[in-house]
């Protein structure tokens, strides 16, 4: 059976699963690059100040998720982003 998956736009109401992914990585591997876990609200923050975020959508849960950020804030790299994702573990 084929499951039913969606990429679409962030929503508030996906905060909460895609900082367990998130975390997930941060307590079990290098991945996240952070040495603690965010708290939803600071995940909330990054969110805001992203150019994008958007979310894999499989069965109607959170699968996976995709941020694209400014690479850094200087007039030289204003072409330039970076673009973070992670897919939900099977564990989580």
């Amino acid at each position: 059976m084929l499951n039913k998956c969606e990429i679409r736009e962030f929503r508030n109401s996906d905060l909460e699963a895609i900082s367990h992914i998130y975390n997930y990585y941060v307590r079990n591997g290098f991945a996240a690059y952070a040495e603690n876990e965010l708290e939803a609200d600071i995940f909330k923050g990054i969110i805001m100040a992203a150019i994008s975020c958007y979310v894999l959508e499989i069965d109607r849960e959170v699968g996976g998720y995709a941020i694209l950020r400014n690479y850094l804030p200087y007039v030289n790299f204003k072409h330039t982003g970076k673009l973070t994702y992670f897919i939900k573990n099977s564990q989580l």
